[in-house]
């Protein structure tokens, strides 16, 4: 009988195929790495799962071949026990449930390594970025500055609303512009513009010797990153330029209805270049206290919003 033979295996630490076992998974236990049968096999019973390949190989030598027939016996027997009209009375429930278990096991398997493979792409990328990232930090020897990113909005934000302050008066007096909400709108586009150069401007000084110094002998992204660095300085000298152009010009037009009203009442007048001047100098303010935000809230060892976080 196979179930007779199955049972009498001796799989005792006396047996002599069980000692040989132990002494070849002694010298498997030594390898650096040891591979394993597919967890696909975890419910097999020809080949189970997790099995070194000396264990498989021992498995397949003196277990397998009367384990599956034991299981088979058993299978056929209780399949024949049937009542008379030819439906099933029993069932092996070991071997529907371990069926069972393996189907759901596979189909998980096959999930997860699609899963895998879909995600591939970013795991690599943030293998790079974290790689990276260690090995910045053992350079520096120091944990990077991180920055509040909603503090240092809520900043930038104030900085804007200081520009709104300033400017909103001087542009309701621009011929040019007929209704509040135009000039509402001139005023925010310009202090948008003061904000953005405060950003690029501070940080690019706050990393001034990160961005336009070599890390080390060669640093292959030396060059990318002063020119990154020289244009963004660019764009922030572009807005700043066109904002503090769009205040001057909305000063002249106040300034001038402030000139006209003193000729008429023989009041003393401002300069004109003097008062431009004066008044332009609140933007300049508002757009260091932007650069001073940006330049303390940033570390100056590492780009801002690129690597690890």
């Amino acid at each position: 009988m196979s179930l007779e033979k199955y049972l009498k295996i001796d799989l005792s630490t006396a047996a002599e195929s069980v000692s040989r076992l132990m002494d070849k998974a002694a010298g498997e236990a030594s390898q650096s790495n040891i591979s394993l049968t597919s967890a696909r096999q975890a419910f097999n019973g020809s080949q189970p799962g997790y099995l070194t390949a000396e264990m498989s190989a021992w498995y397949l030598s003196n277990v397998a071949g009367a384990r599956i027939s034991a299981i088979g016996q058993i299978a056929s027997a209780l399949e024949g026990d049937v009542v008379g009209d030819g439906s099933v009375k029993s069932i092996f429930l070991e071997g529907a449930r371990d069926k069972a278990r393996s189907h759901h096991l596979s189909r998980s398997i096959t999930q997860a390594q699609q899963f895998i493979d879909r995600t591939l792409p970013i795991l690599q990328d943030f293998q790079d970025r974290r790689q990276s990232f260690e090995t910045m930090r053992a350079q520096i020897g120091k944990e990077p500055v991180r920055t509040n990113y909603l503090l240092y909005g809520l900043g930038l934000f104030l900085v804007v609303m200081l520009e709104a302050f300033i400017n909103f008066e001087s542009f309701m007096r621009v011929p040019y512009i007929t209704s509040p909400f135009l000039a509402t709108g001139a005023t925010m586009a310009v202090g948008c513009g003061v904000g953005l150069a405060a950003h690029l401007h501070g940080t690019i000084f706050r990393q001034w010797n990160f961005l336009f110094s070599p890390s080390a002998v060669s640093d292959a992204e030396h060059k990318s990153k002063v020119s990154d660095a020289v244009k963004r300085l660019v764009v922030g000298g572009v807005l700043l330029s066109i904002a503090l152009g769009m205040v001057a010009g909305s000063r002249y037009y106040y300034l001038r209805d402030v000139i006209t009203q003193a000729i008429v009442l023989g009041g003393p007048r401002p300069s004109m270049f003097g008062g431009i001047s004066f008044m332009l100098l609140g933007n300049i303010v508002a757009y260091g206290i932007g650069s001073l935000i940006a330049y303390f809230m940033h570390d100056p060892d590492q780009p801002p919003l690129s690597g690890p976080r």
